[in-house]
């Protein structure tokens, strides 16, 4: 379940990337609540083995998806790979630890 988790966490951010690029609309509001939402179901998933989004997480989850294949249909594969990057970058930055910040 882990690696669906981190699969559904990876399409939002790169919906989000792909949207800031002009592809799509998400804010960076939208993205925030998603990002929480996430959290919240890996600290879950992870402290007791239960996988399961809330009602308001699903909702926002799927819209975000539903994006997410709109986009995988509609963008260029170049815009495709420049989020691609943008995506890496920005997961290697948010998941280092705070001792990892100052390097």
């Amino acid at each position: 379940m882990l690696d669906l988790a981190t699969h559904l966490r990876d399409i939002i951010v790169h919906s989000y990337f792909l949207g800031r690029n002009g592809h799509g609309h998400v804010s960076a509001e939208d993205f925030a609540a998603l990002m929480t939402i996430m959290a919240a179901l890996f600290e879950k998933g992870m402290s007791t083995g239960q996988w399961k989004l809330e009602a308001d997480g699903y909702d926002r989850c799927a819209a975000i998806v539903s994006l997410h294949d709109w986009q995988l249909h509609s963008v260029p594969m170049s815009a495709l790979s420049a989020a691609s990057d943008q995506v890496e970058r920005y997961l290697h930055s948010a998941l280092r630890g705070p001792q990892d910040a100052s390097r």
